[in-house]
């Protein structure tokens, strides 16, 4: 596989040129009403009357209003004249306001006339502005144009808040239209800045205008609202329409990747889950079932994994009754696998083992070994296999031996009667250049490719590459990706919050996905921390926590958790590739041998009909030898050019916490007049989007 030179790659594509990037814009208009009645079902009738009719516009109004009980906020509401239409139980709370097709009408008893709050700050538009956007020299811009009645004695304060700090204010008396136009600037820290045009509007000279500064700590993700007082029930104010930019002009956030993801639906995610072993007794002898049952319940039902896959020892020293009593041992006799089952994984895959080196039996031998096992589990403990692998990691078999055995294997079953019982492979460590000649291999014998459901590699320090989604491409195999686990393996007890490893398990999930895998598979679930392999207790998901007795979770948990949350089974992913990068491995993200990108995207429809994305940052890790080199930490805007079906979709984004312990809900984004969704991602940062 190539060796792809990332870092070079990338500082070709910084974005050095100081143009403003649009964050939010709307001109579906939003405001405070005057006072007036209501009647049955949300019928309005306005004191004042607007300046034209609204077909459509969010409105505020107070507790009681609309009827007995009703809540403070932000209603839907649908306009027929200036001062006549019908509220509808839809409240705007924060993001990009829209419009709405099929509004919820109410049924319920109009109590009459209201007053609006008066002398009261009154919120009319809530959204965020991502942390580190600015850098320490950023600038935000906002355009707002506002409507109102223009009572000339009657003030109508109105305000720009940035994390609670006003950093625009204007005080809207006489005129019926205001257009404000202010620029808030980062003054070489993060935390210091200045804005203009306070108390004035676009072209004013009036000498009540100031500048206003702040210590508003924009490394962080800060609340961005306006906010309106008016001191007369008669008054209204309208927020016809909004537009904020933002203008990086440091290194905290001129790094640039713009993604492309295409019309045209890929493969389906169709199933998740996690490998388990059959040492692991401790976890019966020392903590209990019970204990294995809530640890099982974390990864497997929390996590929303459908398969567990199971090992077996089929080395020719390894006889059919050994390979049993020891499967027995493992899975059955203690219920492990029963545990699991009951967590939501039920379908099973095998994992036959015989070791990286040179079979030493005949592939004959072996098909009949692993097919008659197959159907002593089932007719001995009702052991029901759905999927078996031809030999996990069979580095020391040939494409030829590979072949053989999937057609051998294959035959084997069939005469056994466990034609449902179906076959991937090869399992390879890597999708590597070896993987690529087994599957080559076994393609060219039709009988073997036949016999194959799709094929399988690992992920660890290499995903999924394009060359083997080319080779499977309209021959309807799946690709299945039965091991992943920690790219940079540690030699100690691994605690929660490695969030380098996390994000490297995140980046090659959605990388994987992007190279057309259909199942994907953790290492190991559930465990106890051993010295197998290397101390890497970060393997396991969740294990049993000797200090509180509670469970240890590591970070790669949380990240996985929060991609489910984005990405569900049936999800149905679209190629996102970078147009830019100089080949395909570039412009697909590629994670393969040595150099890492610095930005992976991928994207899905969901069953439900929402949008899922995953995005994450894998830059300033630390490098691994020539195996794995990062880029030098940097925050990216990535820019997302969606689909058609996802233009007008309203995101909700979520971001990784920095510790790595969850995620929160941050803010809300629409695709832009380009199409475009513009996200900020921290390094080591996990951002995944849903529309909504």
């Amino acid at each position: 596989m190539a060796n792809i030179d990332y870092a070079t790659w990338h500082a070709s594509q910084q974005n050095t040129q100081t143009n403003w990037t649009p964050l939010y814009y709307s001109a579906i208009p939003l405001g405070r009403p005057s006072g007036g009645t209501i009647g049955n079902n949300g019928a309005l009738t306005l004191t004042t009357p607007f300046a034209t009719i609204y077909p459509y516009i969010w409105l505020y109004f107070p507790e009681n209003a609309v009827y007995s009980g009703s809540p403070s906020g932000i209603y839907y509401v649908r306009m027929s004249s200036t001062t006549s239409g019908i509220i509808y139980d839809n409240v705007y709370l924060s993001g990009t306001p829209s419009n709405i097709t099929s509004p919820t009408s109410f049924v319920t008893t109009g109590p009459g006339a209201y007053t609006q709050a008066l002398s009261a700050e009154i919120t009319l538009y809530s959204n965020t502005l991502p942390g580190n956007l600015l850098g320490i020299n950023g600038k935000l811009k906002g355009i707002v144009d506002y409507s109102s009645n223009g009572s000339i004695t009657n003030a109508k304060t109105l305000y720009t808040k940035l994390g609670g700090a006003i950093i625009h204010r204007t005080d809207h008396v006489s005129v019926p239209v205001y257009g404000e136009h202010f620029i808030m600037s980062n003054r070489g820290a993060a935390n210091n800045q200045v804005s203009n045009r306070m108390n004035t509007s676009v072209g004013n000279t009036s000498s009540s205008a100031t500048l206003v500064y702040n210590a508003i700590d924009t490394t962080v993700a800060q609340p961005l609202i306006i906010t309106a007082i008016m001191a007369v029930n008669t008054d209204w104010v309208i927020i016809e329409t909004l537009c904020y930019e933002t203008l990086a002009l440091d290194g905290l956030g001129d790094q640039f990747v713009d993604v492309t993801v295409g019309d045209t639906a890929k493969q389906s995610f169709m199933g998740f889950g996690a490998s388990q072993p059959m040492d692991q007794d401790r976890l019966f002898s020392v903590y209990g079932a019970p204990k294995v049952t809530a640890l099982s319940n974390a990864v497997y039902r929390d996590l929303g994994m459908d398969w567990i896959r199971l090992w077996v020892h089929a080395e020719l020293a390894d006889t059919l009754a050994v390979m049993k009593a020891e499967f027995y041992a493992g899975y059955i006799d203690n219920g492990y696998l029963n545990i699991i089952k009951s967590s939501g994984a039920t379908n099973i895959i095998l994992a036959p083992t015989v070791g990286e080196s040179a079979p030493t039996q005949t592939m004959a031998a072996y098909a009949q070994k692993v097919a008659q096992f197959i159907l002593d589990i089932y007719t001995e403990r009702g052991v029901r296999v759905d999927v078996t692998g031809i030999a996990n990691e069979p580095q020391g078999f040939t494409p030829t031996q590979l072949s053989d055995a999937a057609r051998l294997l294959r035959a084997e079953l069939n005469s056994r009667g466990l034609t449902s019982v179906s076959i991937i492979g090869p399992e390879s460590a890597s999708a590597d250049d070896t993987a690529v000649n087994a599957i080559n291999g076994i393609k060219s014998n039709p009988t073997s490719w036949a016999a194959l459901l799709g094929v399988a590699t690992h992920s660890y320090n290499m995903g999924a590459c394009f060359i083997i989604e080319d080779t499977i491409v309209g021959t309807g195999k799946q690709y299945w990706m039965t091991e992943a686990g920690q790219c940079l393996p540690l030699s100690y007890d691994e605690q929660p919050g490695n969030t380098p490893e996390a994000s490297s398990v995140a980046a090659r999930f959605l990388s994987d996905m992007n190279n057309a895998v259909t199942h994907w598979m953790w290492f190991i679930g559930i465990g106890h921390y051993d010295s197998h392999p290397n101390n890497d207790s970060g393997q396991y998901l969740a294990r049993p926590n000797d200090t509180t007795g509670g469970i240890k979770y590591n970070s790669e948990y949380y990240y996985l958790k929060q991609l489910r949350a984005a990405f569900n089974i049936g999800a149905v992913f679209h190629e996102a590739i970078d147009p830019t990068g100089p080949r395909k491995y570039e412009q697909r993200m590629t994670w393969s041998y040595g150099a890492k990108p610095a930005i992976t995207v991928a994207m899905a429809k969901n069953p439900t009909g929402f949008w899922g994305i995953g995005i994450v940052n894998t830059t300033g890790i630390t490098n691994n030898g020539k195996y794995a080199i990062f880029c030098q930490g940097k925050n990216y805007q990535t820019a997302i050019k969606v689909p058609t079906d996802a233009l007008g979709k309203v995101f909700q984004v979520y971001r990784s916490r920095s510790d790595g312990l969850g995620y929160d809900m941050a803010e809300r984004l629409t695709p832009n007049k380009y199409g475009r969704l513009i996200v900020t991602v921290a390094p080591c940062e996990l951002v995944t989007l849903l529309s909504q």
